[in-house]
């Protein structure tokens, strides 16, 4: 068993996460002025820091701050699986869910197809599909709601963010597990023994979330003091985080939005007030999440294990892939999602512009890039867990910014702002809610 750090090992810690969060806000802030979005100024500034000033003070910083992302990725699930309120969409499933399965499925497919073909290799493909599903909340529900808009397409908005991580995350789940062992080239390896090991993970997620939520609506029910749901809410993602890392499964955040599910879809559940309390506690934590994705950035690093010549041919490699990654889910959400619209037999309105309205990719991706890149990390393969994770970041920052603009466009197209504002303007206060 490894021994506890010491006093002055925590002090460090401690006051390296201090100034690293005050200098990242500093810099997010001068990169707001530009109009780029705070989630993506943290990463950018992440990645300052980590290569410029960690690797001559504390190196392994980001390892000793990996609870903090384990910790944010379940708050990440609860938030998602908390939006998902099934009464709710009774009458509009027959056409919602064909609009969802195709799109979801679809942009894994493509993505898959697409990135295999450039790697010349399906396990490569296979984790980039994995995570090209998802779609972040953030950027697209700060425009709707600063554009005031309202009718038909956007409540089809709101579903999608929600569902569109859940189906996100139970894709991964099956796509990591088969696309690790396929890299690792597991000799041993049976399609059917991993996908029982998967649909093992699925019901305990099921099991485990469910028990939780049923029984955290119990006591919500009957206990007065707030700040004492909000600390069995916390305390219970930390048990879901603690179980599945001892575990050792990647379903920390499945597991987590269930336990939101269950709690938002059982007779009351948790009042608005509350969750939007529990809220404004996730908000500081995803802050450090991208941060430390920002400082995961270790070019330098991955530079020596792949042996490229020179540091202008990686930048020029990354780059590429994480062009090519961010313009075929592009065109893959737009088309796929048109289509399922169309099979759904929902209003034109909504087929021709939904896909736009999709584009932006956060948390739950980069979260189930740090699953991959953790799993990675595990088996020994770090330069390509590393690697995962920088084009995902810089994908992030693209599709964060692109989001804003496609966002506003598919609600202006679809007739349903309410508040006209200039697409700088609102990318500017996009930056100032955030």
């Amino acid at each position: 068993m490894s021994s506890l750090p010491s006093t002055t090992e925590v002090s460090v810690i401690l006051l390296l996460a201090g100034t690293i969060a005050l200098f990242s806000y500093v810099g997010s802030r001068i990169l707001a002025k530009f109009n780029i979005p705070t989630a993506s100024g943290f990463i950018i500034s992440g990645m300052v820091i980590g290569n410029v000033i960690l690797p001559r003070v504390q190196p392994d910083f980001a390892e000793q701050m990996r609870i903090f992302s384990d910790f944010a990725l379940g708050l990440i699930g609860f938030e998602i699986g908390s939006k998902l309120n099934l009464a709710n969409l009774k009458q509009r499933l027959p056409n919602l869910l064909p609009l969802l399965f195709i799109e979801t499925v679809g942009t894994f497919g493509i993505v898959l197809v697409v990135m295999t073909l450039w790697f010349q290799n399906l396990a490569l493909g296979i984790l980039f599909g994995a995570i090209s599903a998802a779609t972040a909340p953030a950027v697209t529900l700060r425009v709707i709601w600063e554009t005031k808009s309202e009718g038909p397409f956007t409540r089809t908005v709101y579903f999608l963010l929600a569902a569109d991580d859940f189906a996100a995350l139970v894709i991964a789940s099956f796509a990591i597990e088969i696309g690790l062992q396929l890299w690792l080239g597991a000799s041993n390896f049976n399609l059917l023994t991993a996908f029982s090991f998967i649909l093992f993970e699925i019901a305990f997620s099921l099991v485990v979330g469910i028990s939780l939520g049923v029984l955290l609506e119990f006591v919500a029910r009957r206990e007065t003091e707030e700040g004492d749901i909000i600390a069995l809410v916390i305390g219970m993602i930390l048990l879901i985080v603690g179980l599945t890392d001892f575990f050792q499964m990647s379903n920390g955040i499945l597991t987590s939005m269930i336990l939101g599910m269950t709690t938002e879809n059982i007779k009351e559940g948790i009042d608005v007030e509350l969750a939007e309390k529990i809220e404004s506690i996730t908000m500081p934590i995803l802050v450090f999440f991208f941060i430390l994705v920002g400082l995961e950035f270790d070019a330098s690093f991955l530079f020596k294990d792949l042996d490229v010549p020179s540091l202008h041919q990686w930048q020029t490699f990354i780059l590429l892939v994480a062009s090519l990654y961010t313009l075929s889910r592009f065109l893959s959400k737009f088309y796929m999602a048109r289509l399922g619209a169309q099979l759904g037999k929902n209003p034109p309105k909504i087929a021709k512009n939904i896909g736009l309205a999709l584009q932006s990719q956060g948390g739950v991706a980069l979260g189930i890039a740090f699953i991959v890149y953790e799993r990675l990390i595990l088996t020994g393969n770090i330069a390509l867990g590393i690697f995962i994770l920088d084009v995902l970041a810089l994908s992030t920052i693209a599709t964060e910014i692109i989001g804003v603009f496609t966002t506003r466009i598919a609600l202006e197209r679809a007739g349903e702002i309410k508040k006209k504002k200039s697409l700088k303007k609102l990318a500017r206060q996009n930056n100032k809610t955030e």
